[in-house]
């Protein structure tokens, strides 16, 4: 969450903020008050939304998960996708980043820099149409991690 529309110094920035507040669990980002939150990130830019969006994603792995992101990988892919997206501020790119990296599904993230490549090489889809490239990758790719 910290790295949408921000450049990688910032967000190591915020990252060593959170660190150093011991403030890299779930159950730490749930005690913490969004305006504490929102100072430890504020490298990271728009720092107040992104405070109101991991609050919220803490919320959720609490109240899902208690806070074992390991259970995630028990889930069926396609339904966590759903729940995931309907937490807030979380979006289709962040959706496939939690489900690759905590919960260890086979999916691929849509970034900014694979719209890139497909566009130089001719395959440009819509703008905004991530879930076209998706299913482009999924099903020209192995289901692996």
């Amino acid at each position: 969450m910290l790295t949408q529309a921000a450049a990688w110094s910032g967000v190591r920035r915020a990252n060593s903020n959170l660190k150093a507040a011991d403030a890299l669990s779930p159950e730490a980002v749930r005690r913490m008050s969004t305006e504490e939150l929102a100072k430890l990130v504020h490298p990271s830019i728009y720092h107040n939304f992104k405070a109101q969006k991991l609050k919220a994603l803490a919320e959720y792995l609490g109240a899902r998960f208690s806070d074992d992101a390991d259970a995630m990988s028990g889930e069926e892919t396609e339904g966590l996708r759903k729940e995931l997206l309907g937490v807030f501020g979380i979006g289709e790119e962040t959706v496939d980043d939690i489900l690759l990296y905590a919960a260890c599904k086979p999916t691929f993230a849509i970034d900014t820099y694979t719209k890139r490549i497909f566009s130089r090489i001719g395959l440009v889809l819509e703008k905004g149409a991530y879930a076209g490239y998706r299913v482009m990758f999924t099903k020209s790719l192995p289901a692996d991690r």
